[in-house]
């Protein structure tokens, strides 16, 4: 096993150096060598610039998907956790290795190798490859390192045809909007070069190391970061990788005397919320203040899964629960609510193009990047202006609750089969509790085994 671990590394390892030349190899003849000097790099003056007046970020090339179980630039594995950014320079100084070659790259022949990158900027633009919710191949550390699984990677490029100093002023302002946009105020601690976590030491950032600048990318990103701080303020991202874990989430709502339906919600949360970069803690904060913790007791009850007081596409008023939306199972409720949240924060992908790709029956492209933190929710998703302060709260009671694992003692004492069709068994079943945690009432549940709330199975022991 042990053999099949250092071979899978290795493996990795020369598939990165082969994939930095075949980058090179699409522009020029140039081979890549590794460490080379920095000081071929075109407008690398030393100069500590601001970030280019017309600077954008170009979002629509991203990467395609590899099959599953095919290596490739863009594997769909999801982040960790988020530790921070990794700064990367391309090394290929052919004149036309700019960003968008770089984006373009990675949508032909570079898809098909383990190498990649969430963004590469120039002197004018950025083009992002990689969604930042999803590992990127770049830092040289294995699939599990923490540059790969945890950072989000930034390739500046050094093309002769640019200017680098303009290119790492972009890259320092790029760094920052990272940053901030995950909740980060410092870059102590978050801000890393490659050759951290290189496994061979890699001279990168190469020209920023060669030439002394590393404590200039580092404090002109500070300076980025306070000037947005000061501007927006600070808020709770609803993109981010999970802030709390599951069982954090479970322990939080019995403490809350949630009903024990509730509680088992917890599992769909952190199971669809992360593959849409939405923070599971956000989306089960949000549910347990509009449903009650999972006891309703307003206009609307469980029968409609809903889990968030979504509206129908009609809407109404707010005390008639035919405004409401009815879905047909908890899944498709908690993914409606997910989408919403997404569309909200302006997450990448969003909105969906087809109703048919969402449950979210109010999924407006008028609302998409309206509410990037929690506290803007506050006058949109609800009138109140209070509204997302008060989920932050429920958020930081899930972020410090105890990580213990958690156990629903219950005993099913009905299993309705409703519909077996395609392998897929869909039931209603009643529970009832017989542990010592404090909820009462039995819970009925619609299972989908295979398609709905399947996980829960895991969490209630049957008996009698």
């Amino acid at each position: 096993m042990q053999f099949q671990k250092n071979f899978t590394w290795v493996k990795r390892s020369l598939r990165y150096i082969l994939g930095l030349t075949l980058v090179a190899g699409l522009v020029t003849s140039t081979t890549v060598v590794e460490n080379v000097s920095a000081y071929s790099t075109a407008g690398a003056l030393g100069r500590s610039l601001n970030v280019y007046s017309g600077f954008t970020i170009n979002r629509s090339l991203i990467a395609p998907l590899a099959p599953a179980g095919v290596e490739g630039c863009r594997e769909g594995q999801l982040l960790r956790d988020f530790a921070g950014v990794t700064i990367h320079e391309t090394s290929n100084w052919s004149s036309n290795a700019n960003a968008l070659m770089h984006a373009q790259y990675l949508r032909s022949g570079g898809q098909n190798y383990d190498v990649s990158w969430h963004y590469a900027v120039d002197s004018t633009s950025a083009y992002q490859s990689i969604p930042e919710n999803e590992k990127a191949w770049h830092a040289g550390d294995t699939a599990n390192g923490k540059g790969n699984a945890q950072t989000i990677a930034i390739e500046i490029c050094d093309n002769a045809a640019g200017n680098f100093d303009q290119a790492m002023a972009n890259a320092e302002w790029l760094t920052a909007d990272v940053l901030y946009r995950h909740g980060v105020y410092t870059v102590d601690g978050y801000l890393f070069q490659h050759n951290v976590f290189s496994a061979y030491g890699k001279n990168c950032p190469v020209t920023i190391r060669d030439s002394g600048r590393w404590g200039e990318f580092c404090s002109k990103t500070q300076g980025f970061l306070n000037n947005m701080v000061s501007q927006g303020g600070t808020y709770t991202p609803i993109l981010m990788t999970a802030t709390a874990t599951v069982n954090q989430a479970k322990n939080w709502a019995s403490a809350n005397n949630a009903s024990a339906q509730f509680i088992l919600l917890a599992d769909l949360y952190w199971e669809l919320a992360p593959k849409a970069g939405v923070d599971p803690a956000v989306a089960y904060a949000q549910s347990a203040h509009e449903t009650a913790f999972g006891r309703f007791g307003g206009v609307i009850d469980a029968t409609y899964f809903n889990p968030c007081g979504m509206k129908t596409t009609a809407g109404g008023d707010n005390y008639d629960p035919a405004a409401h939306q009815r879905f047909s199972s908890w899944r498709e409720g908690v993914q409606a609510h997910i989408d919403h949240l997404a569309l909200y924060a302006g997450q990448l992908g969003y909105p969906k193009t087809y109703s048919s790709t969402t449950p979210d029956p109010r999924h407006s492209s008028s609302l998409f990047g309206t509410a990037k933190g929690v506290e803007n929710l506050s006058g949109k998703w609800a009138p109140s202006s209070t509204y997302g302060t008060t989920v932050v709260a429920k958020i930081k009671g899930i972020q410090s609750a105890s990580a213990a694992l958690f156990t629903l003692d219950a005993q099913i004492t009905n299993f309705d089969v409703i519909s077996y069709q395609n392998g897929m068994l869909t039931a209603d079943v009643t529970v009832k509790n017989t542990g010592s945690l404090l909820w009462s009432a039995d819970i009925y549940i619609r299972l989908g085994f295979g398609i709905d709330t399947a996980d829960q199975r895991a969490f209630i022991r049957a008996g009698g």
